[in-house]
């Protein structure tokens, strides 16, 4: 089967999942091969009217027509989700692509079943970037998977961004703490920065958009370069200058320490995740 006649479902209808919907009809993928679930009429409706895909109320009539079926549901909700589409699965053997965070592939087969030798299954974890096709997505699976699969997972995560394959499960855990919050975060310390300059005097509109301008040129020059940050940061501090005024009120303050346990905490998080969800 051809990628442009392949039918994939979307179980759950939140941000991520209307911005790969959104990302793949922008590239041009066949909006009658694209079908949505959701328990609440009101993103079935936004999806309908924006795109005319498929959309239902029955998760179970989704599955029973699509090929890939990526499961775009909250933690708590994906066992239940699972276990409702558990016949179907097994009887159809779609490609499986869970977004949700914290579940392990092996919680996932052990809702099925153990069924890891007949049912391909793929964990990704892309970020909120997706809204505009700018994602940062890591992949990972426990299978090999066919050159058909390959090609479809291909067409799904690169139309919201790029995409990492992972050599192993726990690196998403990371990946979760790292991209996944990561936006978060990184808007916690962007607030702080206009906050502080605000106070100082400068309209905020001037500085929000200096602030937000700064790092997305900060990180395109990042990433235009071989050069480490730690050399990109010493090249923008002088001795004695302001950056080092500054740079040096964050080390007294341990703000290195305080991002480090950010994203510990977010890891750490993922993983509790993980375990809860396996002894329920």
């Amino acid at each position: 089967m051809s990628i442009s006649q392949t039918n994939i479902g979307f179980v759950g209808a939140g941000n991520m999942a209307k911005a790969m919907i959104g990302g793949l009809i922008q590239k041009g993928f066949p909006k009658q091969h694209l079908w949505a679930s959701n328990p609440k009429t009101g993103a079935l409706d936004f999806l309908k009217i924006t795109h005319q895909l498929h959309t239902t109320l029955d998760n179970r009539e989704l599955a029973n027509q699509v090929d890939v079926l990526i499961l775009a549901v909250k933690p708590d909700v994906l066992k239940s989700v699972i276990l409702e589409l558990h016949p179907i699965i097994h009887q159809k053997k779609p490609l499986l692509i869970s977004i949700a965070a914290g579940i392990s592939t092996q919680a996932i087969y052990q809702w099925l079943g153990n069924a890891q030798q007949n049912i391909p299954l793929i964990r990704a974890m892309p970020n909120t970037p997706a809204l505009i096709n700018q994602a940062v997505t890591g992949v990972f699976t426990p299978n090999t998977l066919s050159k058909a699969h390959l090609n479809i997972t291909d067409t799904i995560l690169s139309a919201i961004g790029t995409y990492v394959w992972l050599e192993q499960e726990p690196w998403l855990d990371i990946v979760t703490g790292l991209s996944g919050s990561g936006p978060a975060f990184l808007f916690y310390i962007l607030e702080a920065m206009i906050a502080e300059a605000v106070k100082r005097g400068l309209p905020e509109p001037i500085a929000k958009e200096m602030a937000l301008k700064m790092c997305l040129g900060s990180a395109s020059l990042a990433l235009s370069t071989e050069q480490k940050l730690s050399l990109l940061r010493q090249n923008v501090t002088s001795k004695g200058g302001t950056t080092s005024a500054g740079l040096q009120k964050a080390e007294s303050l341990g703000l290195a320490h305080a991002v480090e346990s950010m994203i510990a905490a977010a890891i750490e998080r993922a993983k509790e995740v993980c375990q809860q969800t396996i002894s329920e």
